[in-house]
């Protein structure tokens, strides 16, 4: 290890030597287009790896397929700790369609607790798995364990394995074999069931077919039958499973999996009862006989993992939630978390792994490239379900969307933690007083402003140059998302009270309420106003009567639809137009002048085509695909043995040219404010990419590794960069980086 570190040292001081008196110039890569392949399973995607079809696959290799990339010289393979859940989904509401009126087993905690410790999760990650995981108690990644609660901790979980357990809770549910007939009765009473004391119905099982959650399902099925619990399996893809589970919610037992973001917010998106609606995030918890949510004092603890000032408090509050609803209720089994390994051909350089989410990420579509050519190709384990940004919920739908539909900043690939700019070049964080706060409302909220780049092109699905992203699109964008409370990404701007277009590249949203997390919600999607309020909306009118005093908050009672963005009005004054935080409609007027007597007209865009659909309202993605993403599409075919295509979208605020081949560490580095001259506005920072110290240690330190062979830990493959050794972090790839050593890039225009 030492001789290691000096032969670092010395080549690292001997290169940037080289790169202090010799200066070359660098002409910029093409960044590369993108062909994404829908497979029908994993088994499928991995095949079109090793047959070359694909340079990589939107999943994760199996402990087999892990042995034979390593034998093969063509294909290379890395390594990561997945910010992800795999589990054993639980309904815990009060019935379901297949036995209605019939109390379902699994809304007893009891019973759901049996469930667990009939899981040996250690057998599942060692047999089946082949070691490639680590165990999860709650639903909170490996890589955030300091949010874990004490009592979810290894050695300390009680609804671990235990056999003689979970024969006690099924006893203390009441659910025992009567009449000696192997089979669970139900307990005497048990509402709905006729006659009285009957034999368990079968429990109702959906599990996925596509990755080794199809192995973990039959063990359960087989613990099932251990303790004489009847089941009707249902063993099919998510074509199947998502109509069952998710939205008629007719399920017993499903064999769920989640990504689980980088911060453990998924313990209030994911099971507060808000979010329980059919297609919602939430599709375990449940209600009670009178259809009123379970878990009241679970909502309320989740409520604050989200709605806190700090990191800190919402640590504290997550920790409280995870110990009521997985150390007491448990909501569902939460099972693994990959240790992934990840495969690609060696012939593809370039490749960002990034820490919790491997390679399907933004920087891998920006800096990987084909050596055999222009294009790279992806292979999904499933074709999308719908490449609608409203609408859209599998992994492999934003394979897709992701292309062309991108949020406003980024993440450092290898810190989580480390938000920076995208097409936000900076953003701030305050407050604000409601003068009107709702009974369980604080008068202080949160407000987030973002300042937009200035060079972010928007192409047309033809990839026809439009004009420039603008805050008015992000407003619109707002409403727009808002106006529909199923939405996937309404959970984002649910909380926006009102938003202001300080200037065409300077948006602020005013929330009601105050969460240390908002400056990261509503940033996704963003549609272009101009190119679609005419499609997607109408125009409408109401009145309001004066005279009303300055302050007034009040309903516009014959505007009974969401208004998406006023066209013109008669006030004269200045006012705004809000989102009432009780019903969720945005229709409501805030006055900051007096208005005097008389009776004015407001006329407004409000949605008028239903959004749902395949693709966004059901009109075809040639129609509403206008983007400020990388890449624009050129052909879609949806379905297994289909493919959606893109060309980049020259217009970027990367630019045409990819980053150059040298950025190792993917670090922002910020600049003081008005550091740029003819900066416009000296409070908003600016900044840029650099080719600095960073990225040479990071590449000197794994000198010499490499990633065609049996998986080497030290292997970087973010400094692969270099077609003429591929596979291997050589001088070439050292040279590519210090040849451009102090290389300032993405620098915003002013």
């Amino acid at each position: 290890m030492k001789k290691t570190n000096v032969l670092s040292i010395a080549l690292l001081a001997a290169l940037l030597m080289v790169s202090l008196y010799t200066i070359v110039p660098v002409k910029s890569e093409v960044r590369a287009d993108v062909d994404i392949l829908f497979y029908g399973g994993h088994e499928a995607a991995y095949a079109a790896l090793i047959a070359g079809e694909v340079d990589f696959i939107q999943w994760s290799l199996t402990y087999e397929q892990k042995q034979a990339v390593e034998a093969n010289p063509d294909l290379c393979v890395a390594k990561y700790s997945e910010n992800g859940m795999m589990e054993f989904d639980i309904n815990n509401n009060y019935t379901m369609p297949t036995y209605p009126g019939v109390k379902s087993p699994t809304t007893d905690k009891h019973f759901r607790r049996a469930i667990s410790c009939m899981t040996e999760k250690q057998y599942i990650i060692d047999e089946i798995l082949m070691g490639a995981a680590g165990l999860l108690n709650v639903p909170i990644p490996l890589n955030s364990l300091s949010w874990w609660p004490t009592c979810a901790l290894p050695g300390s979980y009680e609804w671990v394995f235990n056999l003689t357990k979970a024969e006690e809770q099924l006893q203390a549910a009441g659910f025992v074999d009567t009449d000696s007939d192997n089979i669970r009765n139900y307990p005497t009473g048990w509402p709905g069931v006729i006659p009285d004391g009957k034999n368990m119905d079968p429990l109702v099982m959906y599990v996925r077919t596509e990755d080794k959650r199809l192995d973990a399902g039959r063990y359960l099925a087989g613990q099932f039958d251990v303790f004489g619990i009847p089941y009707t399996k249902i063993e099919a893809s998510s074509d199947v499973c998502f109509p069952a589970v998710m939205h008629a919610r007719d399920y017993h037992i499903y064999t769920g999996g989640w990504s689980l973001g980088r911060y453990p917010l998924f313990l209030f998106n994911g099971f507060n009862s808000i979010y329980y609606y059919p297609g919602g995030s939430n599709y375990v918890t449940g209600n009670n006989a009178s259809n009123l949510p379970n878990y009241p004092d679970y909502d309320e603890l989740s409520r604050l993992v989200y709605y806190t000032d700090s990191i800190g408090s919402s640590q504290t509050a997550a920790k409280a939630a995870a110990e009521l609803g997985w150390c007491d209720y448990v909501f569902n089994v939460p099972l693994w978390s990959y240790s992934s390994y990840v495969g690609w051909r060696k012939a593809m350089p370039g490749v960002i792994n990034e820490f919790g989410y491997g390679y399907d990420n933004a920087y891998q579509f920006w800096n990987a490239y084909n050596t055999a050519g222009s294009t790279i190709k992806m292979g999904t384990i499933a074709a999308p379900k719908a490449l609608n940004p409203l609408y859209a919920t599998w992994y492999y739908d934003y394979a897709v969307l992701d292309r062309v539909f991108q949020g406003l900043l980024m993440v450092n690939p290898y810190d989580l933690g480390t938000d920076q700019p995208g097409a936000a070049q900076d953003w701030e964080v305050s407050t604000w007083v409601d003068p009107n706060p709702g009974p369980d409302e604080p008068s202080e909220k949160t407000m987030v402003r973002y300042y937009i780049r200035k060079d972010c092109g928007i192409v047309a699905p033809d990839g026809t140059y439009i004009r420039n992203l603008n805050a008015h699109d992000l407003a619109f964008s707002c409403w727009y998302t808002y106006s529909f409370g199923d939405g996937w990404n309404w959970a984002d701007y649910q909380d926006v009270h009102h938003s202001v277009v300080v200037d065409d590249y300077t948006v602020e949203y005013y929330f009601d309420d105050a969460s240390y997390w908002f400056y990261t919600a509503p940033q996704y999607p963003v549609l272009m106003k101009p190119e679609l309020i005419d499609t997607l909306c109408k125009d409408s009118c109401c009145t309001i009567d004066g005279p009303l005093p300055a302050g007034t908050f009040v309903k516009l009672d014959n505007a009974n639809e969401q208004i998406v963005q006023v066209i013109n009005d008669t006030l004269g004054i200045n006012y705004h137009i809000c989102a009432g935080y009780e019903d969720y409609e945005h229709n409501w007027i805030w006055l900051l002048e007096d208005l005097p007597a008389g009776t004015y007209t407001i006329c407004y865009y409000t949605p008028d085509l239903d959004p749902h659909g395949y693709y966004l309202a059901g009109l075809d993605w040639t129609v509403t695909w206008y983007g400020y993403g990388p890449f624009y599409p050129i052909g879609i075919t949806p379905g297994v043995g289909g493919s959606a295509s893109f060309n980049k979208n020259p217009y970027y605020w990367m630019g045409e040219s990819p980053p150059p081949l040298g950025e190792t560490d993917w670090r922002w580095v910020w600049d003081t404010p008005g550091g740029i001259p003819g900066w416009e506005n000296p409070g908003r920072d600016s900044g840029h990419y650099e080719i600095s110290i960073y990225d040479v240690v990071k590449a000197t330190a794994c000198y010499g590794h490499i990633g065609y062979a049996t998986y080497d830990d030290a292997y970087f493959p973010g400094a692969d960069l270099d077609a003429n050794d591929l596979g291997t972090i050589g001088i070439y790839d050292i040279v590519s980086i210090t040849g451009k050593y102090g290389l300032h890039w993405c620098v915003p225009p002013p």
